[in-house]
This record gives C-alpha cells, structure tokens and sequence, in this order.
C-alpha cells in the first residue's frame, strides 16, 4: 500500500519509504477567493484512483499515473455534481461507488455513470438520515453501513435508500 497525506495547506504527498522522502503534488488553481486546497479527506478505491474530499471545493479524484486531477463542485442543473462544496469523509461501498459525508447529509456517487444522489434528514419521513452533519461512515463484514451525524448514528440501507436512526 501506499501513504497519502493531504493537508489544509494544499499539499498531496505520497511517502516514498525507498527515498524515506515525500513527493508532492498540487490540484492546479483554485478559484480566486478560495486559497490554498484544504484536504479534509483521503480514500483509495479499488481500482487504485485517489479521492479527496475537501474543505469548501467539493471532489478531487487524482490519477496518479496520468499526474491529472478531475475536480466536481457545486451542482449546476443538468451537471454531473454534487450538491455541496464540503466533504468531511469519503467511502467506496462498492465499485464505482462512493459515500460522500457532507454537512448537509451524504451523497452517493456512481464515478462510472457520474452520478450523484442526495440523502438528507427529513423530518417528516420516519426512514430519512439523522438530523446534522454526516461526518463519517463505516462498512462492517456484512455490507451494513454505518453512518455518524452531529446527532447520532444511523444503519443506511442504500438499495431502499433508507435509514434506521440508532438510540
């Protein structure tokens, strides 16, 4: 395996043990007003490309081979685009599928069909996610997903799109 580090200053760096040095790596230019890239969360999937999950500018998915990154942001209607700017933590739960932790809910990305689909607390449906900001998940030994909000923790079917909140 390999060691990423992201940080709130924009750095990607892969520790190189043969070196026992890091390369670094930059996300081309950011917006004006955004600053530096703040990387609030790292995942490799299983077919070896690096997801970043940032502060205030959405997903980053680097290509290491091909040195490249491909950036989604704020939905625009009709792009393939995620509903937020922020990502507290990332999980493939299958392949070409992420979990996206967001503070206003999660979000599932199919990366084959660049595909979002949105999941947020409503109040008025007994199955619908915790109230609060999704800040990370967990797959367990039987596909079960577990999701952690502000206000609790949640058992997530994703096929029914329903949640159990756990007292």
């Amino acid at each position: 395996g390999h060691l990423w580090i992201g940080s709130r200053n924009g750095d990607l760096q892969k520790y190189l043990p043969e070196k026992d040095g890091f390369r670094r790596f930059t996300a081309g230019p950011q917006s004006e007003d955004s600053g530096p890239l703040k990387i609030n969360a790292l995942s490799e999937d299983s077919q070896g490309q690096l997801w970043l999950g940032t502060l205030n500018n959405g997903l980053y998915r680097f290509q290491y081979e091909a040195g490249s990154f491909s950036i989604w942001r704020m939905h625009r209607p009709g792009d393939a685009a995620m509903s937020g700017t922020t990502i507290n933590h990332i999980l493939e739960i299958a392949e070409n599928e992420l979990l996206l932790c967001t503070p206003d809910g999660l979000e599932i990305f199919n990366t084959d069909k660049q595909v979002f689909t949105r999941f947020i607390h409503q109040p008025d449906q007994a199955q619908s996610l915790g109230k609060g900001a999704c800040l990370s998940a967990y797959k367990d030994s039987e596909d079960n997903l577990w999701i952690a909000t502000a206000t609790g923790l949640n058992l997530f079917r994703p096929r029914e799109g329903t949640f159990d909140i756990i007292d």
